[in-house]
């Protein structure tokens, strides 16, 4: 599924934010439940439409052994995606808004995670919320959004045997004159 591929790759590449500035496993598809939690980095993708990449999904194919061949095939999606920001405090969130900031402008590790764009289109405002699952009056910490759009190519190889991918060549040949030439072929 390239929608969850690009997910994951998105999740990985915020997971390069540098550790002091937050712990890896607080960049995730959840929410922060507890005051506890905090800092936390949250991504998700939506209305992802995908399209084949090259000439009927095949990207390339190349050589493996004098008798196997591998197929690369490729599918890009786009979509939308939207990073929340949780603290404590303000300036523990525009911290992490610019280390975020960083990560997705940073134009060679996105094209490194599978990305060909990774465009900011909105951000903010920043609020004060009730953490996830809370009952209102329970913990709370400040959300920044950041939402923005995506192109996303997910390549993978198919790796085929001696037999190879082609399996049957038909030939139809067929004359433009009046001489009747119209001949169909199956070349096994």
């Amino acid at each position: 599924m390239p929608a969850w591929d690009a997910l994951q790759s998105l999740i990985n590449l915020l997971k390069t934010l540098p550790p002091a500035l937050i712990a890896r496993n607080h960049v995730s598809l959840r929410r922060p439940s507890r005051g506890a939690d905090l800092p936390w980095v949250v991504a998700s993708v939506a209305g992802v439409a995908d399209l084949n990449a090259g000439i009927g999904g095949i990207v390339g194919s190349h050589q493996v052994s004098s008798t196997s061949w591998a197929s690369d095939t490729g599918i890009v999606s786009s979509g939308t995606f939207l990073i929340e920001m949780w603290a404590l405090d303000e300036p523990t969130l525009m911290n992490i808004a610019t280390g975020v900031v960083g990560v997705l402008e940073n134009s060679a590790a996105a094209a490194g995670a599978g990305f060909g764009t990774l465009t900011i289109q909105s951000v903010g405002p920043i609020n004060l919320t009730t953490l996830d699952g809370q009952p209102p009056g329970s913990d709370t910490g400040l959300r920044l959004p950041v939402g923005g759009t995506f192109t996303f190519e997910a390549v993978s190889t198919v790796q085929t045997g001696p037999g190879g991918i082609i399996k049957q060549v038909q030939v139809d040949v067929k004359e433009l004159d009046t001489s009747g030439v119209d001949e169909t072929m199956n070349i096994p």
